[in-house]
Order: C-alpha cells, then structure tokens, then sequence
C-alpha cells in the first residue's frame, strides 16, 4: 500500500473487533515506523498474539481459569481487521494531559455522563484522588449548558488544563473544555430511551483519550455500543410515592453501636423530628 497518505513518520496499529474494547490490555495496539516491512511485521505478530494475549487478560481480569474455553480463538474468529492511522502528537504535561469522556444509559437515572482522566491509567489514578474530584457526573437530561463550569471545577483536573501552571499558559480554554462536556449530554439526550422515533438508543460511548493539541481536544480512540430499542423508559407507580416521603415507619439494617453508615442515617432521621417510637 501507500503510505504517501501519511504526512507523519509514524504511525498506529489499532485492533478492530466489537468484542476488544480495550485494546491496549490485549496488545491490540501497536507504535511503528512509516515503513511497509515493519508494519507487515507488527501486523503479523499482533493477529498471532493477540488471541493468548487476550485469555491472558481475561485470565487477570477474572480470577478465573479459563485455559479450557475457546476464548482465544473465537476472539480471532471475530476480528474485523487493523484500523492503521497517525500518530498524533500532543502536549503531554503528566496529570491531566489524557482525558476520557464518557455516555452511559441507565434504568435508574436515564443517560448519564462522565469526564475525568483518562489514558490507561484512569482506575490507577482515580482510586487515589480526593473523593469527589476524580470525575464530573451529570445527568445528559438534566444538566444546563449554564451549570457545566460549576460542575467541572470540582475536578481536581479542571484549572491544571484551563488555568497557568508552573509558568506555561493553560492548555485549553475553558469553552472548549465545557463545550465538548456538554455536547456529550446532547448526543445522550438526544439518543436516549426518552426521545420519541429516533430510532435508536445509545447504551454507551466513550472517548479514550481525549487528548490535547494547540488548545483543541483531539479523539484518539473510542467505543459506541447502541440498539434499536435500548433500555424502555418504565411509568414509575408515582401513587406509591407518598409511603416514601411521608412514611408511618422506617426499619433500619445495620446499624451498630460504632458511627457506622447505618447510625448515621438513624441520627440524620431522629435528627430530623421523626418520631423515635415508629423506627
């Protein structure tokens, strides 16, 4: 083939199968020279691997022995080919230079997005921040475009990229930023159970990673999941509410003598005036 396509000097393998989302746990992501014998090479040896590459994965990510299923072979059976593009260069600044936003719909809250770090350190990383500031979640139906910059600057992320840091100037503005965030909210809302004859129902998209490069968020890889029905918007039973806002009773499981969760939802109840005789 002809690389002429490509005005960079090196390029990307990237595995296509709908049942790998995550390609770079399976090996199914590859950096190469702009060169015809050292991508048939990585070529090779990616559709080898990448079969025990994935049972290996499975292997860890399930604690399970699966060294008798046909995992590696109907893995390969399923390959749709190697998407061969670019690599992109971008501003790396450690903490924050990846981003991952994300769509999910839900039976209980209906599309819900996500945007935090991102790259293949997200769980890592986000383990370890500050409760609270690791990811924005927000509701695609109910969150207004006027709300967004409240809601992202909770993140431990949000001034490093959109603010000075250390004597560089912020990365990205922060319309970009929020833009981009909400924009997520009106492909959920759009594409969800709620909407009427779309046609289809988003159940999840994701980027991974975003990326930064001259102020611009640019998509390295992601991942869109959607079906024709989706999840049924349910009638809630809506006369039943009044037993749970205004109860006769309320049992609590699980509350101990040590201010354990449960103790503290029976102090916020007494707290509140609720009758101690009816708990």
């Amino acid at each position: 083939e002809d690389l002429s396509f490509f005005s960079c000097e090196k390029l990307v393998l990237k595995i296509v199968s709908p049942q790998i989302l995550h390609k770079s746990d399976v090996g199914g992501i590859r950096f190469v020279k702009k060169d015809a014998e050292e991508i048939n090479r990585s070529l090779k040896e990616m559709l080898s691997n990448i079969g025990s590459d994935f049972r290996k994965w499975l292997q860890n990510a399930s604690k399970k022995d699966v060294s008798q299923l046909p995992v590696g072979e109907n893995i390969k059976a399923d390959i749709k080919g190697v998407l061969i593009c670019e690599k992109v260069e971008y501003e790396e600044e450690g903490f924050g230079s990846e981003l991952l936003v994300g769509l999910r719909a839900s039976r209980e809250f209906g599309p819900v997005v996500t945007l935090g770090i991102g790259g293949v350190e997200v769980e890592y990383m986000n383990e370890r921040l500050k409760e609270g500031t690791a990811v924005s979640i927000s509701s695609a139906h109910l969150l207004r475009k006027d709300k967004v910059r409240e809601v992202l600057k909770q993140q431990a992320l949000y001034d490093k990229l959109t603010a000075p840091f250390r004597g560089r100037p912020a990365l990205i503005d922060k319309e970009e930023l929020e833009d981009t965030y909400f924009r997520f909210h009106q492909l959920g809302a759009y594409f969800s159970a709620f909407s009427q004859d779309i046609g289809f129902v988003i159940e999840e998209a994701e980027v991974n990673p975003f990326v930064i490069k001259e102020k611009k968020l640019i998509a390295l890889d992601g991942l869109c999941r959607f079906s024709r029905e989706g999840l049924k918007a349910v009638k809630r039973p809506y006369e039943q509410i009044r037993h749970l806002l205004k109860p006769r009773s309320i049992a609590i499981i699980g509350v101990s003598e040590k201010m354990n969760i449960g103790h503290v939802i029976l102090n916020n109840i007494l707290g509140n005036g609720f009758p101690a005789d009816k708990v």
